[in-house]
């Protein structure tokens, strides 16, 4: 683009001035994005828990039903606390936007979870009952907690993949837009430049004509 007069370097400037602020608070943006982000990272740590939540609980079911009496006492106690955090942790993915894939994934942990549940409920109501009489439940445990886990873990690393293609893909975005912005201020300076050869050449003409 090639300034004839200094009105069209004004209205340059302005453009260059206005993308330059667009860019900048673009880079800024993508700065803040993984904080405003859609929560992968919390979400992914919370499937990351329910893995090692439902194992800790197949085991303590074990215990209650075959450990020595502290380990059967410990173990009482250990439900307590991790059943209900494991039940929180699933409410929290419940009611969590996830992916298409991912809430595919998280709907076939539904019958699991709600056989574990309840299995693990019974459990803790009949600690005082002979050890034979959860033998059922401590079985169902058993069961559903190996596919709990195996879908848990496909959720997990959905949720891996899926950030980390996030951050891959905001880098890129990022590099692209600090690239438009050097390139802004390249042409703006080159632009500088030019008008002030424009200038310069007017003057010269404005004294070639007095003469």
């Amino acid at each position: 683009m090639i300034l004839h007069t200094l009105q069209q370097f004004k209205v340059l400037l302005r453009i260059l001035c206005i993308g330059g602020c667009v860019l900048v608070l673009c880079l800024l943006f993508l700065e803040s994005t993984p904080i405003l982000s859609s929560g992968i990272p919390q979400l992914t740590g919370i499937a990351a828990s329910q893995k090692a939540l439902v194992e800790r609980l197949a085991k303590d079911a074990l215990l209650i039903e075959d450990g020595t009496s502290d380990q059967h006492i410990q173990a009482i106690n250990e439900l307590q606390i991790t059943l209900p955090r494991w039940q929180s942790n699933q409410n929290q993915l419940h009611a969590s936007i996830l992916p298409n894939d991912v809430n595919i994934l998280f709907e076939a942990t539904a019958s699991d979870y709600t056989a574990i549940n309840t299995a693990l409920q019974t459990i803790l109501e009949n600690t005082d009952h002979p050890a034979s009489t959860i033998d059922i439940e401590v079985a169902i445990v058993e069961t559903h907690e190996q596919e709990y886990y195996v879908n848990m873990s496909q959720i997990l690393s959905l949720l891996q993949n899926l950030w980390t293609s996030s951050i891959n893909w905001l880098f890129g975005l990022e590099c692209f837009l600090e690239a438009l912005l050097l390139l802004g201020a390249l042409f703006f300076l080159l632009t500088i430049e030019r008008s002030s050869r424009v200038k310069l050449r007017e003057k010269t003409r404005e004294g070639a004509d007095s003469l």
